[in-house]
């Protein structure tokens, strides 16, 4: 499983690559929209992990502009908000931060448990 996490800080960004990579994800790293579109151009990204802090300043371009790309790609973030809660424009669906894993995979059509 290849993830693009975004945030427009390195050490959040390193934060969740290191999640889920314990899970043996590849990731890769974006600190901003061109960046991530580039990314999802160029690289097999099965899902986007979006920064909390990012997804509030510009969640919403964000999508846009991975949507306009691969209208498919899974957009999600790692959020203490009610799992059952409509996540807005910014992103698909929250992962609940102590099942983020499992959260994606059943979430998003590309993975299996």
């Amino acid at each position: 499983m290849h993830i693009l996490v975004i945030d427009s800080s390195l050490l959040n960004s390193r934060t969740l690559a290191i999640l889920f990579e314990s899970f043996a994800c590849s990731v890769t790293v974006a600190s901003g929209i061109e960046e991530a579109v580039n990314v999802v151009r160029s690289e097999a990204v099965d899902a986007v992990i979006v920064g909390n802090g990012f997804a509030a300043y510009s969640g919403t371009e964000l999508r846009a502009a991975i949507k306009s790309v691969r209208p498919e790609l899974c957009i999600a973030m790692i959020s203490d908000t009610d799992y059952t809660e409509d996540p807005g424009t910014a992103v698909d669906f929250y992962l609940r931060p102590t099942h983020f894993y499992t959260d994606l995979c059943r979430r998003n059509p590309v993975f299996r448990l």
